[in-house]
């Protein structure tokens, strides 16, 4: 990777062009944030397209400043369509060899770009992926300081890399990678749906032949109170149950994979179930349905030592009763929040 670098550094232009496609809506907040972060990459040859998704606030006239700016950026005003309509579009203008998405309430280590182009052209990778970290909005990301800035990548195949996103172990998000752009040919984020990444990514998977995975935390992922993620519609969340069981169904004939999968769905079904309040009259057909899902599986995500024992732990409590199990599920997720800002609050040295 170091040659490459070195080498690229007296190419110029003659360096792969990284299309870098960024779907803005309503966050005037963040934006300046982000699009610095990506403005201030050292590595050059950029094709940033920003997708202005119908924003109602000063969104758009920001992307309009910034590319007055920029000659390498290109903005494009749309009605609103939501993420994968925003992320779409961006795919059909985009010409750049290699492409990343990045979402426009977070921002990215100034050598993102680079790092992830010199791993993906030095090994003739299909796909590499960065770490991350995640902040709550209002703070500042802190990196641990042995965060694993001088490991190099590691190469898996796309059934290894899979496995690993069953577990969760590597996101499932679009964004913090780099792909190459043929991967996306015939593939497209699916319109009007919630948790697009799921199937996408998973679709991009089965046309990757050869994966990286960077554990240097390059991509800073803000948890923002009302975005899609952090969403507590139940009907919203369903869709994540939707296509993860998708994938389950699609790899029943390989056993360490649906061992995987069932793994990763049971974590939607007690995600979905954990937003639900406890009048029974609301959302009974959901209820009934992810009662009888995590009753079926319950026995098999518990015997599974691959799995984390938080989930497996939650497998155990769900031979009890639902009412249980939901508040147990609810105080799991909590302490999952308590437990990132505590990790972000020492990772800055903020705690005696």
């Amino acid at each position: 990777m170091k040659a490459f670098l070195e080498r690229e550094k007296g190419r110029g232009t003659d360096a792969p062009t990284v299309s870098v496609i960024i779907p803005v809506y309503n966050v005037s907040s963040c934006l300046w944030r982000c699009l610095d972060s990506v403005l201030s990459q050292t590595y050059r040859n950029m094709e940033i397209i920003l997708v202005d998704d119908g924003s109602t606030d000063d969104s758009g006239e920001i992307c309009d400043a910034f590319a007055a700016r920029d000659g390498r950026i290109k903005v494009l005003h749309q009605e609103n369509g939501g993420l994968s309509a925003a992320r779409n579009a961006g795919l059909e203008m985009m010409s750049g060899e290699y492409v990343t998405f990045i979402d426009s309430d977070d921002y990215v280590n100034r050598k993102y770009v680079e790092i992830l182009t010199a791993c993906a052209v030095s090994g003739d990778l299909d796909l590499v992926i960065s770490g991350s970290v995640k902040f709550p909005d209002g703070t500042e990301p802190c990196m641990d300081k042995t965060d694993a800035a001088e490991e190099g990548p590691v190469l898996y195949t796309a059934r290894e890399t899979a496995e690993q996103m069953m577990y969760r172990r590597i996101t499932m998000y679009a964004h913090g990678r780099l792909y190459r752009s043929r991967l996306f040919e015939k593939i497209r984020f699916p319109i009007g749906k919630f948790f697009e990444d799921i199937p996408t990514t998973w679709q991009v998977l089965k046309q990757a032949d050869s994966i990286a995975y960077i554990k240097r935390p390059l991509y800073y992922y803000r948890q923002r109170m009302g975005s899609i993620v952090r969403d507590g519609n139940v009907h919203h969340r369903m869709d994540q149950v939707s296509f993860v069981k998708r994938i389950v169904d699609e790899v029943r004939e390989d056993a360490v994979l649906y061992q995987a999968a069932v793994f990763r769905y049971f974590f939607a079904l007690m995600d979905v179930y954990a937003q639900m309040g406890g009048e029974k009259r609301r959302y009974q057909g959901e209820r009934a349905f992810l009662e009888a899902e995590i009753k079926k599986y319950r026995n098999a995500v518990l015997r599974n030592t691959k799995g984390d024992i938080g989930i497996r732990g939650l497998a155990a409590l769900a031979y009890l009763s639902p009412a249980f199990l939901r508040r147990a599920a609810q105080r799991g997720q909590k302490i999952k929040q308590a437990e990132c800002r505590l990790l972000n609050r020492c990772r800055c040295g903020n705690l005696l």
